[in-house]
């Protein structure tokens, strides 16, 4: 459900599968459930709780899941960002990159510029993450992941509308929608 975009039904899920991870005292089965399940709540924008969830997942989650680690603590920047929290944002951000900024996996490298450029829009650094998601869009066009690549030019939009380009801003969004109304 979560990679469906139906969180409500994700979350239904998740709480579905933790209580017997918890009483099987099976925290390797617990790590993954409760990041994603932060994911999920960030995407809602539960914030507070997606916070909770993720920093719960982070201290348990085994280091070998990298994309987990990527994904969680970029979301957890995100929902940082999205409280008004720049310092932590930044934090996080500075922890992803430090752990998996030179990393020569292309998947991984992807999404480490990806949350750094979504953060960056989001703490109003539009000029700084109007390149990085630049960056990220053309990245994700060659590894042909339509996700990121909408992700990208809604950001490359965000970006435009801080700095006071409204047509611009527009154009991105616009392209972004219909990109991913083609894939749906």
């Amino acid at each position: 459900y979560y990679f469906t975009g139906n969180q409500p039904k994700a979350i239904e899920n998740y709480y579905k599968v933790i209580p017997i991870a918890e009483s099987l005292n099976l925290p390797d089965l617990l790590a993954i459930p409760y990041c994603a399940l932060g994911r999920a709540y960030c995407y809602i924008a539960h914030f507070k709780e997606s916070v909770e969830y993720i920093q719960k997942g982070l201290k348990i989650l085994p280091k070998e899941e990298i994309l987990e680690q990527i994904y969680s603590i970029g979301i957890l920047a995100q929902a940082y960002a999205a409280l008004g929290q720049k310092r932590p944002a930044m934090e996080q951000l500075q922890d992803l990159n430090s752990r998996y900024g030179k990393m020569t996996n292309e998947l991984y490298h992807l999404y480490v510029r990806f949350f750094n450029a979504s953060v960056q829009v989001m703490v109003g650094n539009p000029e700084k993450a109007l390149k990085d998601s630049e960056e990220v869009c053309e990245m994700a066009q060659d590894l042909k992941n339509v996700g990121l690549e909408v992700n990208a030019l809604y950001s490359i939009g965000r970006c435009y509308f801080n700095m006071g380009q409204l047509e611009e801003s527009i154009r991105f969004v616009s392209r972004a929608v219909a990109l991913a109304k083609e894939h749906k």
